[in-house]
């Protein structure tokens, strides 16, 4: 193990403001990864099965690209249909057993994207085309003739030479953006509210003790059908979210919500409902908008302004070495047990090259917000990193796939 440098910190709730955005898991940026990372599940349990082991792929180039909706009070009808581009490359062969990865690619997305909008047509409305290759310098790279052409099977070693950050616990303001988008779903992960969609965004402002959420909240035109039913429930939502809250803040913060704030400019003094957050399929997807992976949530399934940020994506990439995705497995885990075991706030940062073994970083660095015992840290890195159940818990557990209100192992 390399040295770990260890500084002090002032813990996050204590810092004048934080800035904390969740996007919904209908987000066109979350279904871009949501889908990369399905595939990958899906991939990885199909060469986990026959091969015994997971086969060259990373899919962490996938985009989607918005299809276009007739919308109104109480229209709401897909006129161009969204499409979803997988991109990357992956193993299409193991030996001489030839690999359907097309077919893992189209199944494994549209289920995806079935539990994520039940009011989409996906069949009908969401072209889907595969852009992935085999192509590498190493000719066996992606068409292994046996586990000996897969040499992190052996001795698993980084794939890049990158830095990863995880961080425990979630300050108030963390936890209440995912909290809020629980709110929306039942506890089957089924939504709450048939007449809203899933792109809903969660911007939470804290400044010392006032915490001021602004939501886009999308309304499935269909079930809209005038502009008194739209108030009535941006009204009903607000009341709500309020209370509900509430009940995760001490009496120390105050809480404040604005919903589509939109609505209050664009198209002023129109009739009909183009001039609000009004949806098909239960995404701006219907509007032509884009997604790409890497530009969604980040750790812990959020995008924490205040807090360092890692230099790799996630989703979509092997599970079994790709230092982007397993880091972020180990930091996260790590920078918990650190936490739990010295009641503090803890941030971790992995640092690594292209090559390295994957259980020796080359440094670390911790930051707790008390003093804490570095060999005591030390052992605490030294488990963690030893463990060899990270596939199991990405690929079986679905650690990364995204999920209303939580994400990477940890709902709120």
């Amino acid at each position: 193990m390399k040295p770990i440098f260890i500084y002090p910190t002032t813990s996050i709730e204590k810092q004048p403001f934080e800035v904390v955005e969740r996007k919904g898991i209908g987000h066109p940026d979350s279904i871009a990864d949501g889908v990369a990372e399905a595939i990958s599940i899906e991939y990885s349990r199909y060469c986990l099965k026959h091969f015994g082991a997971v086969l060259h792929h990373h899919l962490d180039k996938t985009l989607v690209k918005g299809g276009k909706a007739i919308i109104d009070y109480g229209i709401g009808k897909m006129d161009q249909p969204i499409k979803l581009i997988i991109n990357g490359r992956i193993s299409t062969q193991f030996n001489k057993s030839k690999i359907d990865s097309q077919k893992i690619q189209e199944t494994a997305a549209r289920q995806y994207l079935r539990k994520i909008f039940p009011n989409l047509e996906v069949n009908k409305w969401v072209e889907i085309e595969s852009r992935t290759t085999n192509y590498s310098r190493n000719p066996v790279w992606y068409s292994p003739r046996n586990l000996d052409d897969l040499p992190e099977h052996k001795k698993v070693y980084a794939s890049d030479t990158s830095a990863i950050v995880g961080w425990w616990p979630l300050s108030v303001t963390e936890n209440l953006a995912l909290k809020i988008e629980r709110y929306f779903y039942q506890d089957n992960n089924i939504p709450k509210f048939d007449y809203l969609g899933q792109d809903i965004k969660i911007l939470a402002v804290r400044q010392n003790k006032n915490l001021h959420l602004t939501l886009c909240v999308p309304f499935i035109a269909t079930k809209t059908l005038n502009h008194k039913f739209y108030s009535k429930k941006l009204k009903e939502l607000c009341s709500g979210l309020i209370k509900y809250g509430n009940q995760y803040l001490n009496n120390g913060y105050k809480l404040s919500i604005d919903i589509n704030t939109q609505d209050k400019n664009l198209f002023q003094g129109s009739k009909r409902g183009i001039g609000h957050y009004f949806v098909a399929s239960g995404s701006a997807l219907d509007y032509g908008e884009e997604g790409v992976v890497g530009r969604g949530n980040r750790s812990r399934g959020i995008i924490a302004v205040m807090r360092p940020s890692s230099t790799d994506a996630i989703h979509g990439k092997n599970p079994a070495f790709h230092v982007g995705k397993v880091y972020a497995y180990f930091a996260e885990q790590i920078a918990q047990k650190i936490s739990e075991q010295f009641n503090c706030e803890c941030i971790l940062t992995l640092v690594t090259q292209n090559k390295r073994p994957l259980i020796d970083p080359q440094k670390v660095f911790v930051f707790t917000d008390k003093k804490c015992d570095k060999n005591l840290i030390a052992k605490i890195m030294k488990i963690e990193l030893s463990k060899r159940e990270w596939i199991d818990r990405i690929v079986f557990d679905k650690y990364f796939l995204p999920l209303p209100g939580g994400t990477h192992g940890y709902q709120a």
